[in-house]
């Protein structure tokens, strides 16, 4: 589905499911979808996703969550316009849109509810 937020197509569960098995998620990335995917729609600052990996870095973990959006988007053969995300985050729009609150409050990644429901099947055990 077309998802207007990410302005990303975002995949289906099934397809997220098959991706999470078939990738080498690390374990800081697996934490961050776990910790991510129980949020729901309240969804989480970088620095609450740095602090679920084990970081102190919210720059390390843009970057760990922008390589497990990359893995998931190359397994699928999904196409990321690089022109449209110059900063990289557009694999992490595969994983979560940004809801941007104010010039003075944290963004907040909301994850798609697609890879909530995979990451709740293919990560729990």
């Amino acid at each position: 589905r077309w998802d207007d937020n990410a302005s990303v197509s975002v995949p289906n569960e099934d397809e997220f499911i098959e991706a999470l098995y078939q990738t080498s998620l690390s374990r800081p990335q697996i934490a961050m979808l776990k910790a991510h995917s129980f949020t729901r729609d309240e969804g989480m600052t970088m620095d609450q996703l740095a602090r679920a990996a084990g970081y102190k870095s919210r720059d390390t973990a843009a970057k760990v969550f922008q390589k497990a959006g990359d893995l998931i988007a190359d397994y699928l053969g999904i196409d990321i316009n690089e022109d449209e995300h110059p900063d990289r985050e557009g694999a992490a729009l595969i994983l979560a849109f940004k809801y941007i609150q104010g010039e003075d409050v944290p963004t907040v990644w909301v994850m798609h509810p697609e890879l909530r429901d995979a990451v709740q099947v293919a990560l729990s055990h």
